[in-house]
């Protein structure tokens, strides 16, 4: 099954795992960020219960996952189909080939080094 390699957030009630830049989802839940046009802070409203459960996640506290082409379609997924990407995982891009950590992948792509 192909993987796509995101930062994703996890509900602290119902542990569906919510990509970020997808929003808001068919579930009724949705992400937003603490304060318009400062992507450091987002607040996730998941709709696993009601009223919805919130929580606050800081980029530092994010985590890099491994997901499945469905759960990215949906931009949500279960823990079986969004994993965790090990600090091991090697990741080949298809710009370059080359392969990298999941790690360094992650700081490419937040620093917008898409391709480098």
């Amino acid at each position: 099954m192909t993987r796509r390699f995101r930062h994703c957030i996890e509900c602290p009630q119902c542990h569906t795992r919510y990509v970020l830049g997808f929003s808001p989802h068919s579930n009724g839940s949705y992400l937003a960020a603490s304060q318009p046009g400062f992507a450091e802070e987002w607040v996730l409203y998941c709709s696993c219960a009601a009223p919805p459960v919130s929580s606050r996640w800081r980029y530092d506290e994010l985590k890099f996952y491994a997901v499945s082409n469905p759960a990215y379609r949906r931009g949500y997924g279960s823990v079986s189909e969004i994993v965790m990407a090990g600090a091991n995982h090697r990741i080949t891009k298809a710009m370059g080939g080359d392969s990298v950590s999941a790690g360094a992948f992650s700081r490419r792509m937040w620093a917008g080094e898409k391709g480098k």
